[in-house]
């Protein structure tokens, strides 16, 4: 459920006026039914349909290069819209060489020190951390958050971020203090009943679960949960996925008969809100089968595992990063999109408490 604003990859729809390096260039805008292309393939990729937004993406990618020159932020753009599709399908190798792209044209052309260089920064240290590469990602995180500063409200995303590495890799202390901080500010900024504020929230549930500490875990879930029915309603895709992490944390206590009830209605809730496959649903259909397993239910788990596989290889898209289908692990979903090996394993979503 980390939702990221440095993660929003959607590339920027030209308003009446263009876009601002049009404006500041001879180079032409693109033509109109590119910017329907972009809608399109931000809207696959929330359905999880990433091979055919692949295809468009790099259809838009071309377009730009053709008519907008290979080095315009227009460019850059596409080419993080790009990456980020490849990152989905477990193409670490494509998507670091264009995620590198972007950053070196967002440099060249808006100066070292600019919030779209951040968010670049930000992209290679989410990616470095699913490929393992720690000491890159922490590096990045921290070259971002120095460009934002502490007013920018993109701090707290980036704090977020960074304390997530850290519970990666459980180092504990480090990211602790991160999460509660980037959780006071969006509380200062937002107000209490904020669905930012809720994101934070889920994020230091997750890191006290990890912890061990199922008390302050289950208390943060809670208000999370209740912030976020009362702000989008009980059938939204972000309530599936409290619920999802709230029967996880019933699951990893021993408390089956709590958990059940909770997977049962994220996975009804994701099935209507996201359809029925969708990679989180695939996550959420993982869980109930492990529970299920746990109560010997193993037909019926099984044919739930079967599902949960199903929707992984088809092309409706799937993350390669995600099949790991044995051992089962209980699952919670959070943003941005990676794999935890560790207590709780954090599958990626579309965004896990998703607004790009």
């Amino acid at each position: 459920m980390r939702r990221s604003i440095l993660t929003k990859q959607s590339v920027r729809a030209y308003s009446a006026n263009g876009s601002d390096h049009a404006k500041n260039s001879n180079v032409a805008a693109p033509p109109e039914d590119v910017v329907a292309l972009d809608a399109k393939v931000d809207r696959l990729f929330k359905l999880g349909n990433y091979a055919k937004a692949l295809t468009l993406a790099e259809q838009v990618l071309a377009i730009r290069e053709e008519t907008m020159g290979l080095e315009s932020l227009d460019v850059a753009n596409s080419l993080e819209n790009v990456a980020r599709l490849h990152r989905a399908m477990g193409a670490y190798d494509k998507a670091e060489t264009l995620y590198w792209r972007a950053l070196a044209i967002r440099k060249e052309s808006l100066g070292p020190n600019h919030a779209e260089v951040a968010t670049s920064l930000n992209n290679l240290a989410l990616l470095h951390k699913v490929m393992g590469h720690y000491s890159l990602a922490v590096d990045s995180f921290q070259q971002a958050m120095f460009i934002l500063g502490l007013e920018l409200p993109e701090h707290a995303t980036a704090l977020d971020n960074l304390a997530a590495l850290y519970d990666e890799t459980g180092d504990y202390a480090e990211g602790k203090p991160l999460c509660r901080l980037a959780l006071e500010m969006r509380q200062e900024s937002l107000g209490l009943e904020h669905p930012e504020v809720a994101t934070s929230l889920n994020n230091l549930a997750m890191l006290y679960g990890n912890m061990g500490d199922y008390t302050e875990a289950l208390a943060c879930y809670q208000r999370a949960f209740a912030i976020l029915e009362s702000a989008l309603g009980p059938e939204h895709q972000d309530i599936a996925t409290i619920l999802n992490n709230l029967g996880a944390l019933h699951f990893a206590t021993g408390d089956y008969t709590g958990a059940e009830p909770l997977l049962h209605r994220a996975l009804a809730i994701g099935e209507k809100a996201l359809g029925p496959r969708h990679p989180r649903v695939a996550t959420i259909l993982d869980n109930l089968a492990l529970l299920l397993t746990a109560g010997n239910n193993h037909a019926q788990a099984s044919s739930l595992m079967l599902r949960a596989q199903i929707i992984r290889v088809c092309p409706m898209g799937s993350s390669l990063e995600n099949e790991k289908f044995c051992p089962l692990r209980i699952k919670s979903i959070t943003v941005p999109n990676d794999t935890n090996n560790k207590k709780q394993q954090c599958i990626p979503d579309g965004d896990k408490i998703a607004r790009h």
